[in-house]
């Protein structure tokens, strides 16, 4: 995806080294005017609770009435996007922007203002992660594995013993891969999209160990 918001080109969905049409890609090119973003359409969610504790939670890709809401699509301006593009590595701090690149260094030790800073320098509409998309990834990983233990059926992930501070490391894997094993993972994909590293998200805090 370049700067402006346009897409460049395709990938192929199996190994992002090389674009849909077959040729070599740019993933690993930090000179290229983009970054390496994952394409996702909108997704609109019902959510109601009944008196017997469950949660009912309906998704869809259209507006079926006004009781579905959007939580992934909506721009800083309040506008509805037709699609939004999610980074498929962690990000790397490079030349003052954050990049979503293989075979770079994942950005650690920041300062909240600071990975904001680097992630809008991008361009116009380049930000962090909202809430309401980790929100939706979690409630369409628990509809595609039938489970809420969703990180055992995606892939435990690395934890703080074996972190791999370098991206790239799925290549190759295509969309979803993982083991029950501490390891890498990819899901939507976006690499190590849990676990690896702390991962800072635009709408929510913890504070006084109470979740806002």
């Amino acid at each position: 995806l370049k700067y402006n918001g346009q897409v460049a080109y395709y990938l192929n969905k199996q190994d992002y080294t090389y674009k849909a049409d077959g040729s070599a890609s740019d993933v690993a090119n930090t000179n290229f005017e983009g970054n390496c973003m994952i394409e996702h359409g909108q997704y609109w969610i019902k959510i109601t609770a009944t008196t017997n504790g469950l949660i009912h939670v309906r998704i869809a890709n259209i507006q079926v009435d006004d009781t579905y809401k959007c939580f992934t699509h909506i721009n800083s301006l309040g506008e509805l996007q037709e699609v939004i593009y999610l980074m498929a590595y962690q990000p790397a701090l490079i030349n003052s922007k954050y990049r979503s690149m293989k075979g770079v260094t994942i950005s650690v030790n920041q300062t909240m203002a600071n990975e904001r800073i680097a992630a809008q320098a991008n361009g116009v509409g380049w930000d962090m992660m909202t809430i309401g998309q980790i929100f939706t990834l979690q409630l369409l990983a628990m509809l595609m594995t039938g489970t809420t233990d969703t990180q055992s059926a995606f892939g435990k992930g690395r934890d703080s013993n074996n972190a791999n501070a370098t991206t790239g490391e799925m290549i190759g894997k295509g969309m979803f891969a993982g083991t029950k094993a501490t390891g890498g993972m990819v899901a939507f994909g976006t690499e190590n999209l849990f676990a690896n590293y702390w991962k800072r998200v635009l709408g929510c805090m913890i504070l006084n160990a109470k979740f806002y």
